[in-house]
């Protein structure tokens, strides 16, 4: 009887053991990817840029202009250089604040470069995961203009990169983004004239020689 129940025994408690090596392999997954070195190119940005104080058309005294900015990229392609293990980037988001120190708080100067300073944080989504998953970039230049559609354009330029991932062969320093907010200037200066543009939402610029929406570089 004795013998018969230590059989039943070491018979269940055999799929157990297996069942915990299995576990504990599945569990490992890839090796994370570092790609600080790496660049990353993305076809898409949906965002939203909230200015405080709000822009109107007279302006004000010059004192700091804060825009808060928080969004998502898609289409994103990443680059290995040097060979690196390649990734798949399924998506990133972004949420930062730059600052325009001598702002006059005028529409105007949505469509004239402008001198920043803040920093972006962008997180990224990819596969195989990577050993930081977060770039810190500091915009320096807000370049505005009006597009042929008609539509506000921004493209940012930014100075050394503070840490994360896609900061390519020069730091960072050669990443862009190129966007254009959703209406058209017309009803930019509708806002302006009255209480004052509070806020726009931004998609990818797709004029004409734009380039992509964001290049981290």
């Amino acid at each position: 009887m004795i013998r018969k129940m230590l059989v039943i025994a070491a018979a269940v408690a055999m799929p157990v053991s297996v069942v915990a090596a299995t576990a504990g392999t599945a569990g490992a997954g890839a090796p994370k990817v570092d790609a600080t070195n790496y660049t990353v190119t993305c076809t898409g940005i949906t965002a939203k840029a909230d200015f405080s104080p709000a822009l109107t058309t007279a302006g004000g005294a010059s004192s700091n202009e804060k825009t808060s900015i928080s969004g998502k990229a898609s289409g994103c392609t990443a680059t290995p250089n040097g060979g690196g293990t390649p990734i798949t980037v399924s998506g990133a988001t972004l949420k930062g604040t730059i600052n325009n120190a001598t702002s006059t708080h005028t529409c105007g100067g949505l469509t004239s470069p402008t001198t920043e300073t803040g920093s972006l944080s962008i997180k990224w989504k990819t596969n195989p995961k990577l050993t930081d998953t977060t770039s810190v970039v500091n915009p320096t230049t807000v370049t505005g203009g009006v597009g042929a559609d008609l539509h506000a354009t921004f493209q940012l330029a930014f100075g050394t990169a503070t840490s994360g991932p896609f900061q390519g062969t020069d730091s960072g320093v050669s990443s862009s983004t190129n966007a254009e907010t959703t209406i058209g200037i017309s009803a930019i200066e509708t806002a302006c004239n009255g209480k004052g543009l509070k806020s726009v939402s931004i998609v990818a610029n797709t004029n004409p020689g734009a380039g992509a929406a964001i290049t981290a570089s």
